[in-house]
């Protein structure tokens, strides 16, 4: 079994595609089955995925940031055991490969068998590396190629990346990007946009 973790939007699900059609792996994706599991969560057992349920739009994402982060953590952590017990029970016929923004490092390295077995894609540390340090990892190392795009990117885009006290500045102004789109936090089913 494979792991792959990131932040949301960072090529996770690309990636495993890729990986399953070339290695021959199958693929359980994490965000997928996040819905599904919303339904059969217990209040006992899964109090911070059971409050975010019931939470509207702005009480989850206009709180203050530190406890979003505490929050959106402590889902994670309750959302692991739940796919974690899906993959368990799963008719594996090749390699499974698990990806998702819910593979926090210290929930995977507690059931990992080897540690070449996880890998997190993670902008802040392609960011440190430069574009230098990047270009030789890839000539180096040639199985690489296959992230070329998505180093590149990131390293194209480093002179629009906010460094920490600047995200945290941005935290505030209410919007997010991801694939492209601007999503509003006012943008919401409720209200048709």
């Amino acid at each position: 079994m494979f792991w792959l973790g990131g932040p949301p939007c960072a090529g996770k699900s690309s990636i495993s595609e890729i990986l399953a059609k070339r290695f021959g792996l199958d693929v359980y994706h994490v965000d997928e089955a996040f819905d599904l599991h919303l339904q059969r969560i217990d209040a006992a057992r899964q109090p911070a995925l059971m409050k975010w349920r019931r939470s509207s739009w702005n009480q989850r994402w206009m709180q203050p940031v530190d406890d979003l982060l505490q929050d959106v953590i402590a889902c994670y952590q309750e959302h692991f055991d739940l796919f974690n017990e899906d993959i368990l029970k799963m008719p594996v016929e090749n390699n499974l490969l698990v990806e998702g923004s819910a593979l926090l490092p210290r929930e995977v390295a507690n059931v990992l068998a080897q540690r070449e077995q996880a890998i997190s894609f993670l902008k802040p540390e392609i960011l440190r590396l430069g574009r230098t340090k990047v270009e030789a990892l890839l000539k180096e190392d040639k199985s690489l190629a296959v992230y070329r795009h998505y180093l590149d990117d990131i390293v194209r885009m480093a002179a629009h990346t906010l460094d920490s006290k600047g995200d945290h500045l941005g935290a505030g102004t209410r919007r997010r990007t991801c694939g492209g789109r601007v999503w509003d936090v006012r943008d919401s089913p409720a209200r048709g946009r």
